[in-house]
């Protein structure tokens, strides 16, 4: 199970540090390793106390934490006394309240017993550097995990990709909201992964917006036979990893460029 915390804010003023902006992201295990899909709504929430407020936020394995911090009374934006956010392992929530590494190591090894990880890394970064990491659990019996594990990336992926598709936009190779079929040097029900769409009509409305904001009403995987529409584009959110592999399709047909290469030329 790989978890990443980590987007930096810029500071606000003349240095000022700002609490640390975070996403997160789950991949099923390290590579050769496996871990249930329903364990992860458990681990992100526990994670959630790194980097978000208040007691719903944070389990009682990450109550040690130190005491909040006044407000802030320096009037730049984002700047917070009584804490040494430079300070080695100490960091801010989005709310500004202090944690540390102590209680986040904690934290990370009751989830790893809880949800039986194999194994686990966690970053935060606030301001441009690693406020702090941990590598636990083992890749495999005997051989535990550490910096140099490789962890699938999964959908952190996602973002890149969609800004790939976005510059596309600005040069005029693809269009948000024409239906795919127009990039395609053939009818989209022509290849054979989508050739059931052939009898389904709504295939005609997939677009590259309504496929970027996962609303394209494919099904989120797929892979084992031609792909069916769950729901007409457009109408509803629906996570879809077959939506951004058409992506995938559009993009290479479109640019003559396979695989991973117009990424890499840009």
């Amino acid at each position: 199970m790989s978890m990443d915390f980590a987007r930096a804010s810029s500071a606000s003023g003349a240095g000022a540090p700002r609490p640390a902006e975070a996403f997160s992201e789950a991949s099923i295990a390290p590579e050769g390793g496996t871990q249930p899909v329903t364990a992860v709504p458990g681990i992100l929430a526990g994670l959630a106390a790194l980097f978000l407020a208040g007691a719903a936020a944070a389990p009682a394995t990450a109550g040690n934490l130190p005491p909040e911090p006044q407000a802030p009374t320096d009037p730049r934006p984002g700047a917070w006394h009584g804490l040494a956010d430079s300070a080695p392992g100490r960091w801010r929530t989005l709310a500004g309240e202090p944690r540390d590494a102590a209680a986040a190591e904690a934290l990370v090894a009751t989830l790893v017993a809880r949800h039986h990880l194999s194994a686990i890394s966690v970053a935060v970064v606030q301001d441009g550097r690693i406020a702090f990491s941990t590598v636990q659990g083992e890749v495999e019996p005997g051989r535990p995990a550490d910096t140099s594990t490789v962890f699938r990336g999964a959908s952190l992926s996602k973002p890149v990709f969609a800004y790939l598709v976005l510059r596309l936009v600005d040069e005029g190779a693809l269009d948000l909201d024409s239906p795919v079929d127009t990039f395609l040097p053939r009818p989209l029900a022509a290849y054979e992964h989508y050739r059931d769409l052939a009898a389904d009509p709504r295939h005609t409305r997939l677009t590259v917006r309504r496929i970027l904001s996962q609303q394209s009403g494919l099904p989120n995987w797929n892979r084992g036979g031609p792909v069916p529409l769950l729901a007409e584009p457009g109408t509803r959110f629906g996570y879809s990893g077959e939506g951004y592999e058409l992506l995938r399709l559009v993009v290479e047909e479109r640019t003559g460029r396979a695989g991973g290469r117009t990424p890499q030329d840009r």
